[in-house]
């Protein structure tokens, strides 16, 4: 049985998944609040564990069609990497303190 998460807890979750986006930054723009509209999907991808594939397709969406970026082999690989890093940070959270409910 997971853990009840608090709204603390849960606002500290979306820090770390926002610091992920700053840090991975695809689009190297540099601006901390760039990746703010997506930190609640990934994460709720995360919570629902969802098939890696559709982390991936949601980083794809969020690379090509919402900052316009063009398709190339090392993006598509990028993507998949951070989608990798992504869910591995969060299999670790909930190592350390249990499933989100």
């Amino acid at each position: 049985m997971g853990a009840v998460w608090s709204k603390d807890d849960m606002a500290e979750l979306r820090h770390h998944m926002r610091m992920l986006w700053i840090s991975y930054d695809p689009a190297e723009i540099g601006r901390d609040d760039t990746y703010d509209a997506y930190v609640e999907e990934a994460l709720k991808l995360c919570i629902d564990k969802a098939p890696q594939g559709e982390l991936v397709a949601f980083i794809d969406w969020v690379t090509y069609k919402k900052l316009n970026m063009d398709r190339t082999a090392d993006r598509d690989e990028a993507n998949a990497f951070f989608a990798k890093k992504v869910s591995k940070w969060y299999r670790d959270c909930e190592l350390l303190f249990g499933s989100v409910e």
